[in-house]
């Protein structure tokens, strides 16, 4: 049986802009950003495992 499980993702689009003002246009060749600047949540009861500190 599959399961959804609903996350909200969130990008810093102010510090993007500023920090990549010359970041590309082109989908074929995007600009990687800084993981930093992504955030993303969801349930509590929904969390496996996390990338970050503890």
């Amino acid at each position: 049986m599959s399961e959804f499980i609903n996350v909200m993702i969130a990008f810093d689009a102010v510090s993007i802009a500023k920090r990549y003002p010359d970041a590309s246009r082109n989908p074929d060749a995007p600009t990687q950003v800084d993981h930093a600047l992504i955030y993303m949540t969801t349930r509590q009861d929904r969390i496996i495992g996390t990338s970050g500190p503890s």
